[in-house]
């Protein structure tokens, strides 16, 4: 039976890292990493890119598309262990996560598979991720507390992310490794070399990059691009004669499309508070308390 292990890496949790310095070097001869390859879009194989379109498309096309996908793995020696490691598995798309999980589930039938879900405490990862797509979620989640109300949110509230895992995965399927042990030095590579069976090529990970810019004690969002802005307008307008005369205008200056890409509209910037810390211990206190008492990992708020 062909071993999987299928890295669901949470964002803000290393997964970047995990990719860069761990799975996309394990030895050749041994494992077939599919991908995401560091930096993205580095010769990423034809199976890694099915299995995703098959994750991501839309109900009408994700039959045909599960389909290819087994079938690209099921071309791979079986000698080999088959590695995928992809945050966007738990990211809302065209397709919701839950949906993008129970698929997965799917392609891999008649694999003997690991699932490695990497987890951090909300109190320090719901608001970074909040900040990285505010871009795209603001119409949503104009404020952070819509957002922890969000479906998007939900993946930090591990008694339902695991329990979403465990309606496609057996338990005994699925490791749960807390980020904070990177951090600490303690045993968040040895964790990863248990499942994958196979020593790390590096002793430590690099620290994660605290890319939040502050005015004052606000978060800076980066101002809208007028290329970002002319794309927006096409997809959020319902007014037809409005869309016809922004695809005009983007027609128009498509020669000018990577000057526009860099050019502010600096009345864009937004500035966001940091939200109370209670907030968000009272949103995932019962999800905390739960995974203490499963995992042993402590995440109070």
């Amino acid at each position: 039976m062909r071993k999987t292990v299928i890295h669901i890496g949470l964002p803000k949790t290393a997964t970047t890292a995990l990719q860069k310095y761990v799975f996309q070097v394990l030895p050749a001869e041994k494992f077939c990493y599919l991908g995401t390859r560091q930096p993205r879009s580095s010769n990423d194989s034809k199976a890694y890119m099915n299995v995703m379109a098959a994750l991501e498309a839309n109900t009408a096309q994700a039959t045909e598309l599960i389909d290819i996908a087994k079938a690209d793995l099921s071309h791979i020696g079986a000698e080999k262990v088959v590695v995928l490691s992809e945050e966007m598995i738990a990211v809302d798309t065209n397709t919701q996560w839950q949906e993008k999980i129970a698929r997965l589930a799917t392609v891999l039938q008649g694999s003997d598979s690991k699932i490695i879900v990497t987890v951090r405490n909300p109190l320090h990862a719901v608001f970074s991720l909040y900040v990285e797509i505010f871009r795209s979620v603001e119409r949503q989640s104009p404020t952070f507390a819509q957002f922890l109300l969000s479906n998007q949110a939900k993946i930090y509230d591990y008694y339902y992310l695991i329990s979403v895992i465990r309606e496609s995965f057996s338990e005994r399927q699925i490791c749960v490794v807390p980020f904070e042990n990177l951090k600490s030095g303690r045993d968040f590579l040895s964790e990863i070399e248990r499942i994958v069976e196979c020593p790390p090529s590096v002793n430590q990970l690099p620290l994660e990059n605290n890319n939040k810019v502050y005015k004052g004690d606000k978060v800076s969002i980066v101002p809208l691009s007028v290329q970002a802005a002319l794309d927006r307008i096409v997809v959020g307008t319902s007014n037809e004669w409005k869309r016809n005369m922004v695809r005009c205008i983007r027609c128009g200056t498509k020669p000018i499309r990577p000057l526009l890409r860099h050019i502010p509209l600096t009345w864009t910037q937004q500035l966001l508070q940091p939200p109370d810390a209670n907030l968000i211990a009272q949103r995932y206190a019962n999800s905390n308390e739960w995974l203490l008492r499963e995992y042993g990992i402590p995440y109070q708020g």
